[in-house]
């Protein structure tokens, strides 16, 4: 028999939901395992390729492994009050869970059957969670999730050097860098989105990153998230396109007044959110926009400074811009041209943990 406080257990279910799938392809993966341990209580999930796993205390007496449905535990939990405790009993292949006035009986998952969590064992890298989370958000936008066949635009892209971590998000078109502090050994690797979005926003502290030569493990004081590592990395081409792109050229203007503009150019974007803003660099900035046909939607006009001659162009993707602007949402912009047609790098003075790149369209 196990007996533990509903409300521990209800926030360790909580804490491991997100790893458990939405359909279970692999019966065993819709389940929940339980291994016990003296005082102690390793709870965790998987969908085979994600694992989530959190610790309890509780009591225990002649402790037993088992597994039950999730789901249905979640759902018979949630009638317990917060207050009480509940007793998990093993019997004849049923998981009994009793309460005050309460006794529901679930099927017996064998642990001897299920995908045993592994531990990973390798050089550690320490980040704030708080500071890891918020750039993974706000360059999550960059990441195209239907790239299956190229890994490294479906995931996070995570380098970690000296005391820095950078992490980039790009779709090819458009690329996202955010920069922490960080401690460990330098490294590169991917993380999917879903990994990350098995964390908990709110939780603080430190964030260590373990990893080995096919998994990786992210620990927090209250959980490990545990993944396949992708064995790929940024395709060269794209890594190429992107490291072309110099502090050469240089425009400022406001982020709000640029922001509002694009804004109301978009307003005319069609359902395929493809319009292509058009930058004239003359005495001020003239912003035209223009659908995929190339017809000329709207124009704006902004004040700005640079340091080259005028009548310079180049176009962006108008809905890409937009997600750029999103994320450095204040004070004064500076928007570096090269002279070649890489990809322009757009800053804040005011963020100076994140930069944005945008590769040019033809137009």
């Amino acid at each position: 028999m196990i007996k533990v406080s509903t409300q521990v257990l209800r926030t360790a279910l909580d804490r491991v939901a997100k790893a458990v799938p939405n359909k279970a392809l692999i019966p065993v993966t819709d389940a929940v395992m339980f291994i016990p341990e003296g005082d102690d209580m390793t709870i965790y999930t998987t969908d085979s390729n994600i694992f989530a796993r959190t610790y309890v205390v509780c009591e225990t007496e002649e402790p037993v492994p088992f597994g039950v449905d999730f789901h249905k535990l979640h759902s018979i939990i949630s009638k317990f009050s917060t207050d009480e405790e509940v007793n998990l009993l093993i019997n004849s292949k049923k998981v009994i869970v009793k309460g005050k006035g309460k006794r529901y009986s679930l099927p017996y998952y064998n642990p001897k059957e299920a995908i045993e969590c592994p531990d990973i064992n390798g050089d550690e890298i320490r980040v704030g969670i708080g500071d890891f989370l918020g750039a993974c958000d706000s360059i999550k936008g960059l990441i195209d999730i239907r790239q299956d066949l190229r890994p490294a635009l479906s995931a996070f892209n995570i380098i970690s050097k000296s005391d820095r971590l950078t992490l980039f998000a790009t779709d090819s078109f458009s690329m996202g860098k955010c920069f922490i502090e960080s401690k460990g050994e330098p490294c590169v690797f991917l993380v999917s989105p879903r990994v990350i979005s098995c964390m908990d926003p709110k939780e603080k502290g430190i964030l260590s990153i373990f990893q080995d030569e096919t998994r990786i493990m992210f620990r927090t004081v209250n959980l490990d998230v545990i993944s396949v590592k992708p064995q790929h990395k940024m395709p060269p081409l794209i890594e190429k396109l992107f490291d072309g792109a110099e502090k050469e050229r240089c425009i400022e203007l406001d982020h709000a007044e640029l922001q509002s503009a694009i804004a109301r150019l978009s307003a005319f974007i069609g359902k395929d959110g493809y319009a292509i803003i058009k930058f004239d660099i003359k005495e001020s900035l003239l912003l035209t926009s223009k659908d995929m046909m190339g017809d000329s939607i709207g124009e704006e006009s902004i004040n700005i400074v640079h340091n080259f001659g005028e009548n310079n162009s180049f176009h962006l993707n108008g809905a890409h811009l937009l997600m750029i602007l999103s994320n450095l949402k204040c004070g004064k912009l500076k928007i570096y041209i090269p002279e070649d047609t890489s990809p322009v790098r757009i800053m804040s003075d005011e963020v100076e943990d994140k930069e944005f790149l945008s590769a040019r369209v033809i137009a």
